[in-house]
């Protein structure tokens, strides 16, 4: 036999090998260097079809996450359009399930004495319905809550490989549960639940961008959920209901975080009968850069100004962090700091 190796971007390919099977055969040297020659040769075609196929598979990438793009947008103006409760999460469910064409999507709300109640369900004709079912697991607090309330999301594949203990395996297998993918819904800063996608009929493989997908669309459920109890808590005497409205319906539809930051001020800002409104967004240090402003016109604009405070750590960072509301109706009066009062 005769071996010469195949070079591919630098990497051995694989080998050209020449096999004589019916005696034994002296190779000449003109013919080793044609074997060897036409191992060069077929390098170069395996390139431009390697690079071919890398160029295939960015494009089905793309067409995949413009695909999910789409998806999301779709499902968070489905979601937006209800301003209560109730009507969030059963079309968070419906849009989930049919958006990963699984056999079941649930939202399992927790309390605070180890179990739950399923609160929506959306599930495919012939399987088993949770809904309004109580779950209790005496062993979720201790091990997963604090992990969910830091945004755990869970991918099992095959229940039955999981490593689970047996009371878990059997809760999944009455609600005939083979593969599931939970991720957590935080309102108001706290846990609220769960949303849940189970698949029924066999295990199934989650792709990371069906994850992130229901990951980003539990957290507009809990921002959904937000606007929800914030309506239900205005007083008369406070922000009018109508204002209110108008914010939530002026903002719902914005999908893109810029788009959503210019009009939340737009919206203050008219609504209040405000001079300025602005977000400022804080970066490592706490400090911070203005990165939407809605202004009355002869005002200075502050838009992209950059501001470092070195007491706001320090006095400020934790309790903001904590819902930490601050009124001030004169800064002549409020007792600041020199450098505070100046900027």
């Amino acid at each position: 036999n005769l071996v010469t190796p195949i070079i591919n971007q630098g990497k051995l390919f694989g080998l050209l090998v020449a096999h004589q099977c019916a005696e034994s055969r002296r190779w000449q040297k003109a013919e080793i260097e044609t074997l060897n020659q036409l191992a060069k040769k077929i390098a170069l075609p395996l390139d431009n079809v390697m690079l071919l196929d890398d160029v295939a598979r960015l494009q089905a990438l793309a067409n995949t996450e413009r695909t999910w793009t789409n998806y999301f947008s779709d499902a968070i103006r489905h979601i937006r359009q209800s301003l209560k409760q109730d009507d969030i999460l059963e079309i968070s469910v419906e849009e989930v399930r049919k958006v990963l064409k699984c056999d079941r999507v649930v939202v399992y709300s927790l309390n605070g004495d180890n179990y739950g109640v399923v609160v929506a369900e959306s599930v495919a004709p012939g399987y088993t319905r949770a809904l309004n079912k109580i779950i209790q697991d005496p062993c979720f607090e201790a091990r997963y809550l604090e992990q969910y309330r830091d945004g755990r999301v869970r991918a099992l594949n095959n229940i039955y490989e999981a490593g689970m203990s047996g009371c878990y395996i059997e809760q999944l297998e009455n609600l005939e549960v083979k593969a599931n993918l939970v991720t957590p819904i935080l309102n108001e800063g706290k846990l609220f639940g769960l949303l849940v996608a189970h698949q029924c009929s066999q295990p199934r493989q989650w792709q990371d961008y069906e994850i992130r997908w229901m990951t980003q669309i539990a957290t507009q459920v809990g921002f959904a959920l937000d606007n929800a109890k914030l309506l239900t808590k205005v007083k008369p005497e406070g922000v009018s209901t109508q204002l209110l409205n108008s914010f939530t319906v002026g903002i719902r539809d914005c999908i893109q975080e810029p788009e959503l930051l210019k009009t939340a001020v737009e919206k203050a800002r008219k609504g209040m009968e405000l001079d300025r409104t602005i977000v400022y967004q804080f970066d490592a240090d706490w400090n911070g850069t203005v990165v939407a402003e809605s202004l009355v016109p002869g005002y200075p604009r502050t838009l992209h100004s950059q501001i470092k405070d070195t007491c706001f750590a320090r006095d400020y960072a934790e309790k903001y962090r904590q819902g930490h509301v601050r009124a001030i109706s004169n800064i002549e009066g409020a007792n600041l700091t020199a450098c505070h009062q100046e900027q």
